[in-house]
This record gives structure tokens, sequence and C-alpha cells, in this order.
């Protein structure tokens, strides 16, 4: 959310453009400052395009919309559409993540990806958040990497536990500062 507006990022072809970095980063921190030290609820599902974390203290929801050409993350109230009778109790993250503290968010650099670290009683977790087009998913990983769960479009093709958290490798994308310096280069003075 920035300035009242969910932030969600259109479909463009291996680019990342530095105003999206700029979104992204100061959604992070906003996240960062409302959340960190919450615990989870529950952990909804409604099909394989939306994950809801709920929390404890009253917060408001974070929902994830992982449509290839809308991918999101976005604070949502409890009565927020999509109606609540949509959503059902998702099992696999909720064993993991019920309870767990949130212990910080971080922006992954000149990537669209927000990582949520969890506490728990039996160690930290983290939440991968790729909130990328074309392939948006969410993964909950071990303290060593390992995939617990993971969610999105293309379900078939997601790394499965017990599968290693690594990000996707995405051939011909240049950082941010270095298209945007190159275009500056080549024009004509």
């Amino acid at each position: 959310m920035l300035a009242g507006h969910p932030i969600g990022f259109l479909h463009r072809s291996g680019s990342l453009t530095l105003l999206e970095d700029f979104h992204l980063f100061h959604l992070g921190r906003e996240l960062n400052r409302r959340l960190t030290g919450r615990r989870v609820r529950a952990v909804d599902t409604a099909g394989p395009l939306r994950l809801r974390l709920r929390w404890t203290e009253g917060a408001d929801d974070l929902l994830f919309l992982l449509t290839p050409t809308f991918p999101a993350c976005l604070p949502a109230r409890a009565n927020d559409p999509p109606a609540a009778a949509d959503w059902l109790p998702s099992l696999a993250p909720e064993s993991s993540l019920g309870h767990a503290a949130l212990a910080s968010v971080e922006k992954v650099d000149d990537d669209r990806v927000l990582d949520f670290h969890f506490r728990t009683a039996s160690g930290p977790l983290t939440l991968h958040a790729e909130i990328r087009p074309i392939a948006p998913a969410v993964y909950l990983c071990a303290a060593d990497g390992t995939i617990l769960h993971g969610q999105g479009p293309q379900s078939r093709s997601l790394r499965r536990p017990p599968a290693q958290y690594s990000p996707a490798i995405r051939p011909g994308r240049s950082e941010p500062e270095v298209s945007l310096l190159q275009g500056w280069l080549q024009r004509e003075p």
C-alpha cells in the first residue's frame, strides 16, 4: 500500500523499473513497521492464486494475489472482497506458520521479491513472496532453505518439497540502473 493505493506490477518482459523498485521497497518498509512482532492467527487460500495471512492483535490481513497479469501484496480488512466465504484454511503453511511471530520484512535488491522472516518455536522460517509478472509465487522455507510449501499459478512447475529455494533466474534481465543509464548514453546529444 502506497499513499492509500495497493501496489501491484503490470506485465513487462524482464525489466524492473526504478519506480517499481521504489514502490516495493517502501511497501516492505511499511509492512515491517506495521507487522513486525505480530503473530500469525491463520493462513487461508482461495485457490492457487490467493493466499491470505491473518494476524492476531487486530492488524489488517496480508493478501498475496498471484495472478500473472497483476501480482500484488497488499493489506486487506477481514471482510474485504473477495468474500470471506471463498477462503478456506490452508493446512500446509498453517501447520508451520500458526502463531509464528513476524521478525522482519526485507525487499530483495533489484527484484520483485519480499522476504518475510518469522520466528517459531521450531526455528526460523522465511516466506519468499515473488511478486513477479508471468510466474508470481510464494514459498515457505525452513532456515536451511528447504521448501515446505509453494503456491502460485503454475502449480505443476512450482518447486515442491524437499527442494531447496533459489530465486528464479531470468536470462537477459539487467539491473534497473544499468538499463536506465544505457538508455541515457544511447541518446544523441
